[in-house]
């Protein structure tokens, strides 16, 4: 029985008898289950014990007490009170004391003071009802348990055995068809299982492997042919060989370090006079920024500078007066502080010449780490090797994805687009070069190469008793005899062709399904130029060849 078919009752160690009686009374269900406190006092006394259950006979209920206290079993026995120690346990009615047996028997009719009197008669005055609930309690061996929730019929069918029997209910049993329901479907689950577990035991997981071992030789063959974006149709004794060419564009960077120096310190300055004995009339304007060159170091005038007319003596000799310059330093570095008296000239006049005065000065060191042309060019380099495997995957992908074969030697690129951060010249100690590339190929079909290698083979064996097994492409090298263009060029394909004995592989499947391993070994073993047959099967259950062919893998290799 559900729990919505019964009441559960709190009793409190205060209530009196006739407040259980009421709660009692207020319960829905017909069986009432009263949880007692421990050290419950009001259940103690017999006559307490009859007024409840004479309560429950009126009200047409079945009492069960929840208690563990084993003072209180004599006396629920003697009334025929059911008890159990949990809400789980199985109710029974302890046996009753035997000085109380036969006062119990007494006819129920009487009024409830004579029954008492009797009940209190019957009892031994000297002991306590403890002592009398210590010489009669169940132990926990002997109790009958039955479940709290079942109908109320199984509880009236629990009795005492006072010899601790066990009793049976008188109750038929009933086909649970529930049971019997999921029963059947197990077993039906059961059933199907193992029809599925045959059949992939012996349809789909059975295969076979035949490795047939024959003569074969192997062919080299060398194969000129154009691949061309414009060609709509394969020629295979012309060589022509329709292309499709794909694009595909990779930016990469890297970083490296920047090696080149340069000097940033203070630059020299000092003066030269400069004169002018060109053989021309007037004066000659000196711009800022001419350069003064003397030796190895170089000057740059600092402004711009009218030099007077030449005049010459009798013999062509320049009497020009000269003209002081300020000059600077083209670059920083103490070795352009150079001692006073030396010739300087002028670049691009010839008839222009000066000297200094005096030394130069104020030219300091001052090295630095700046980015170098050489720097750009090495990761430049470094991500072209990188972005042509890269784009070298990603064409191969293209091109498999429209079952076209990519020629590795037709990949071309255009000229890399290359920023470099920070610039050639700046001071850094590492330089970020970012390239930009398009890379281009070509693709054709498998199967005209294929073509191409075999028709090359055959030409050199015997059709009649040999077959290719292999024709190499593969491993093929292709070399780049001509480029006109990205669209139109010119290849050889080298490869090695492998051959072995004729064998119609599918015919071969067909015939030998279903046959045992021997039977395989005999068959294929007669036929022309088979050295060796190994047959072997999967699992290890499997004795003889799958019956279906598509489970037969054939592999033909050249015998050693």
């Amino acid at each position: 029985m559900s729990d919505t078919a019964k009441d559960t009752i709190y009793i409190d160690i205060d209530d009196e008898i006739t407040a259980i009686i009421d709660k009692l009374g207020q319960s829905e269900h017909k069986i009432v289950a009263l949880v007692l406190p421990k050290r419950a006092t009001v259940l103690q006394s017999i006559v307490n014990m009859k007024l409840l259950k004479r309560s429950a006979d009126a009200k047409n209920k079945k009492i069960v007490l929840i208690t563990s206290e084993a003072s209180l079993l004599p006396i629920a026995g003697a009334v025929k009170v059911h008890v159990a120690k949990t809400m789980q346990s199985k109710p029974i009615i302890p046996p009753a004391p035997q000085t109380l047996s036969d006062d119990i028997q007494a006819d129920d009719n009487e009024e409830l003071q004579q029954d008492e009197d009797e009940d209190e008669a019957g009892l031994d005055a000297s002991q306590s009802v403890g002592s009398l609930a210590a010489a009669s309690a169940v132990s926990k061996d002997d109790e009958e348990t039955i479940e709290l929730d079942e109908d109320l019929e199984d509880i009236d069918a629990v009795k005492d055995d006072s010899k601790k029997s066990k009793k049976k209910s008188n109750k038929k049993k009933i086909p649970n068809f529930d049971t019997f329901r999921k029963r059947l479907l197990i077993g039906g689950g059961i059933f199907v299982g193992l029809i599925v577990l045959f059949f992939i035991f012996n349809t789909i997981l059975p295969k076979a492997k035949i490795v047939i071992k024959s003569d074969s030789i192997s062919v080299n063959t060398d194969v000129p042919f154009t691949a061309n974006t414009a060609f709509t149709s394969f020629d295979a004794d012309a060589g022509k060989v329709p292309a499709t060419k794909k694009d595909v564009s990779k930016t990469d960077s890297t970083k490296v370090p920047a090696t080149g120096q340069k000097n940033i310190g203070d630059k020299a300055t000092g003066t030269v006079t400069l004169k002018n004995c060109a053989k021309v009339d007037g004066a000659f304007t000196i711009p800022a920024g001419t350069v003064l060159t003397t030796g190895a170091s170089s000057f740059s005038v600092n402004e711009t500078t009218l030099l007077p007319s030449s005049t010459f003596s009798g013999t062509n000799t320049c009497t020009t007066a000269g003209k002081t310059v300020n000059v600077t330093s083209t670059a920083a570095g103490d070795q352009y502080n150079i001692s006073g008296g030396r010739t300087f000239a002028v670049s691009g006049v010839a008839s222009i010449t000066g000297i200094d005065s005096s030394a130069m000065s104020g030219g300091t060191n001052k090295l630095v780490s700046v980015v170098s042309d050489q720097d750009v060019e090495t990761a430049k380099q470094k991500i072209a090797d990188k972005s042509k495997d890269s784009a070298t995957t990603d064409l191969k992908q293209q091109f498999s994805n429209d079952d076209l074969f990519l020629i590795p030697e037709s990949i071309t690129s255009s000229a890399a687009n290359v920023t470099a951060t920070p610039k050639v010249g700046e001071e850094a100690s590492e330089v970020t070069v970012s390239s930009t590339t398009v890379y281009t190929g070509l693709g054709v079909k498998e199967s005209y190469l294929n073509t191409l290698v075999e028709n090359s083979a055959k030409k050199q064996i015997d059709t009649t008793k040999q077959a290719i097994s292999d024709n190499g492409l593969s491993k093929a090298i292709f070399r780049l005899e001509d480029k006109k263009s990205a669209t139109d060029q010119r290849f050889r394909v080298q490869s090695t062709v492998s051959t072995g004995t004729q064998i119609d592989q599918e015919a071969l499947k067909k015939e030998i399904a279903g046959k045992k391993k021997g039977d395989v070994q005999d068959l294929i073993g007669k036929l022309p130029g088979v050295k060796d047959v190994n047959v072997s099967y999967s699992p290890f259950w499997v004795y003889k060849t799958p019956s279906k062919p598509s489970k037969i893998t054939i592999t033909i290799e050249q015998a050693q």
